[in-house]
């Protein structure tokens, strides 16, 4: 940061400069002030829905049972990346109808289908959903359907980052405020200093000193706001990043997870699906 205030120098270097020494800066701080307000407001503050979303529907490979069985979900992931996806007209309706009738013979893990949709209700912790039942990504039904061991977990992290991400909008904010306010005060202190500077009392060089000594802490302050905005930015594209790759549909939280067909129906004539226990991500939500 080329930025050089002489307040500084004659401070260091005593008060041997007070009659001879003027303020001069390269590059000033409110200039600087200005240049980074800039940036902030040209930085998007929100995530809005379906937008710069990364997520996939195969994560999570791995799933625990009761019964002490794991499942890998790695080779349906391979073979699902593989199937064609639908391609659609001007109309929405789906032009590349050929794929499907797509052989599903070599589909491995047959009882699991990718689940989309949104929780309408919750029945002794599992969900109910209104939900698209994909076999592959070209051939799915529409049900209402029982989730045992629903994706709770990650629509918890999705709500703590959109909290983390306000947060630290505010405390950005807040920054900005001080950061204007700091440099607004060193400016004055650097008036007051000059103002001493030029009365040839005899205490010009004690009221210059003074008030080059406040220029310099706020000026001081004005680094520390600046760093601390730097640190909260990079924080923030962190929060960012792993709200990226939830699924979200319309600014709220959206099933997009794979589960297992348990031939099974409730009471209601439900089907009802497990995805298993989802081991903790390491390092993500």
């Amino acid at each position: 940061m080329n930025i050089v205030v002489s307040i500084a120098t004659a401070m260091s270097d005593g008060s041997a400069h007070a009659a001879g020494t003027t303020s001069r800066c390269r590059v000033s701080w409110r200039e600087y002030f200005l240049c980074v307000l800039g940036v902030l407001i040209l930085l998007p503050t929100a995530v809005p829905a379906q937008l710069n979303q990364t997520w996939t529907p195969c994560r999570d490979p791995l799933r625990l049972f009761s019964n002490n069985e794991t499942v890998n979900l790695l080779p349906l992931f391979q073979w699902w990346g593989r199937q064609p996806v639908p391609h659609y007209g001007p109309g929405g309706q789906v032009t590349n109808n050929v794929a499907l009738v797509a052989d599903l013979s070599d589909r491995p893990l047959t009882a699991w289908r990718r689940i989309t949709g949104s929780e309408v209700a919750t029945m002794a912790g599992d969900w109910v959903v209104e939900a698209v039942i994909y076999t592959s990504p070209m051939i799915h039904t529409n049900g209402r359907i029982l989730l045992n061991h629903p994706p709770v977990a990650e629509q918890q992290a999705y709500n703590n980052l959109l909290t983390q991400l306000a947060q630290a909008d505010q405390q950005i904010t807040n920054l900005m405020r001080t950061y204007q306010s700091d440099t607004n005060a060193e400016q004055r202190n650097i008036q007051e200093a000059e103002a001493w500077r030029r009365s040839n009392t005899k205490v010009a060089s004690t009221g210059y000193e003074l008030y080059g000594r406040r220029a310099v802490e706020k000026q001081s302050a004005a680094q520390n706001d600046l760093r601390l905005q730097t640190g909260l930015m990079a924080a923030r594209e962190q929060i960012r990043t792993q709200l990226a790759a939830i699924p979200v549909l319309r600014g709220a939280y959206h099933i997009d997870v794979f589960a297992m067909d348990t031939g099974r129906t409730n009471k209601q004539g439900w089907a009802i699906y497990d995805m298993g226990i989802v081991p903790p991500r390491p390092g993500g939500p």
